[in-house]
């Protein structure tokens, strides 16, 4: 990313319909942190201050934070009582994937009949 890192994130949190957060232990520790300027710390606190709860998904990519019951923070705050995508198994992920993919269909109001669509409209899918 050229330029401002902070600006640049303010403008794609503003810009999107839906933010995907994905989970660790470590992102966790990060934006619960007491450094200020933690990239982490920042952009998840400006996505949950200016999208809401509702317009995130969350993304668990390690086995030992699928308990919501261990995670922290603001985190925890924000989104330890929604549904999450389980990406924490990589022989599962390719079916997570779309997983996923509903869910952001579903915060952002569309269907996935919708997304082909108008894919279709604009000849965007080649047929082989």
């Amino acid at each position: 990313m050229n330029g401002d890192v902070h600006r640049k994130m303010q403008e794609g949190i503003n810009n999107c319909k839906c933010v995907v957060v994905f989970i660790t232990s470590r992102y966790m520790k990060k934006v619960a942190s007491e450094d200020a300027l933690d990239n982490c710390k920042l952009e998840f606190e400006y996505a949950a201050r200016k999208k809401g709860r509702n317009k995130m998904v969350s993304v668990v990519m390690e086995p030992e934070v699928r308990d919501t019951k261990t995670w922290i923070g603001p985190v925890d705050f924000h989104l330890g009582g929604k549904l999450y995508v389980d990406c924490g198994q990589p022989t599962l992920f390719p079916e997570k994937i779309n997983e996923l993919h509903s869910r952001i269909l579903s915060v952002i109001g569309q269907s996935r009949k919708s997304v082909i669509d108008s894919l279709l409209e604009y000849n965007s899918i080649y047929y082989f």
